[in-house]
């Protein structure tokens, strides 16, 4: 990665940051849609531990984002 333009790389960290503070707000606002249109309809979330306190795999952007704003809530979870 030593030889990436420094362009791509402050792309990637802005892209990353601008997901991050929709992450944020779609979790504070307690927003299912807004929390659905960040992830891949056919996208995972393993939780080990982090949040839930299980080993736990949920799929599907529906319920992952179900269970992510169940389990934020739960947990006080926060920025």
């Amino acid at each position: 990665m030593t030889n990436m333009p420094s362009t791509a790389v402050q792309q990637a960290s802005q892209i990353a940051s601008r997901w991050l503070e929709l992450f944020n707000a779609a979790l504070s606002t307690r927003n299912p849609t807004r929390l659905n249109a960040l992830f891949h309809p056919d996208s995972h979330w393993r939780d080990l531990l982090a949040l839930t306190w299980t080993f736990d795999t949920v799929s599907g952007r529906d319920s992952l984002s179900s269970a992510l704003l169940e389990a934020a809530s739960r947990c006080g979870a926060r920025n």
